[in-house]
């Protein structure tokens, strides 16, 4: 019987096979049939889900995972893993999991950032505890809010940050949203200190990385890295 990892967001489902490490499958929209295999038999499934009860009922009974086993990630029932100064019951699954999996990985104090639609930005310090984090709009929304809430019209040339300070309005909105996300990832760096790790995913994680000179570890499935830590933690606890 195989287990199953799924990071289960709004709009799309992520999955892996834990095995004792974990194998990344694929990702699939809610509603539609995945262009990956399933294993045959699922006995668990590990599940981090930003849905409500019923939607991720549903998700999975499409998935066809309804008669497995279910372990619904919550971060109050996996504290001892990574403890919080985080007010409690307001931390996201999803960013808690992503900086247990960050902190796992270079076991030192670190900034955990996941730049999609929205940014996130975690600190955890040197003994393995969460500090507190930011949430702020991710570099495509930043730049969506400029030319929805102005009346700048782009042409079609790629943007390029190769100047600093830009010369083009195109370059200066793209790098103007990539340089604010850096500003505060550095700052938080500096607060942490001088040995203080960056771990980076989310669809803008590379990019937001390359400005900062590539100085982070980018990873692309921080959420079930997270998961998987803790299905691996449990199992211990029961062998």
């Amino acid at each position: 019987m195989s287990t199953l990892l799924i990071d289960l967001g709004n709009s799309r489902a992520k999955l892996a096979v834990f095995d004792g490490g974990m194998r990344y499958l694929g990702d699939v929209g809610h509603g539609r049939d995945p262009d990956f295999d399933l294993p045959a038999r699922v006995g668990e499934v590990w599940l981090a889900s930003v849905l409500d009860e019923d939607r991720t009922s549903a998700c999975l009974s499409g998935l066809g995972l309804s008669g497995a086993i279910q372990h619904r990630v919550r971060v109050e029932d996996h504290l001892p893993l990574l403890p919080t100064r985080y007010a409690s019951g307001q931390l996201g699954v999803d960013r808690w999991l992503g900086a247990l999996a960050a902190y796992r990985r270079v076991r030192r104090a670190c900034v955990v950032v996941d730049a999609g639609t929205a940014t996130t930005i975690d600190l955890v310090d040197g003994t393995g505890v969460h500090l507190g984090g930011y949430i702020l709009p991710g570099p495509a929304a930043m730049r969506e809010a400029v030319l929805e809430r102005t009346a700048i019209r782009l042409p079609d040339n790629a943007p390029d940050c190769a100047d600093i300070p830009p010369r083009r309005t195109r370059d200066a909105i793209h790098c103007g949203a990539l340089a604010a996300q850096c500003a505060l990832i550095r700052e938080c760096l500096e607060r942490l200190g001088a040995d203080a790790a960056l771990v980076l995913g989310g669809g803008a994680g590379r990019e937001v990385n390359s400005m900062l000179g590539g100085q982070g570890i980018v990873t692309e499935q921080l959420v079930l890295a997270g998961l998987a830590e803790v299905a691996a933690g449990e199992r211990t606890c029961a062998g």
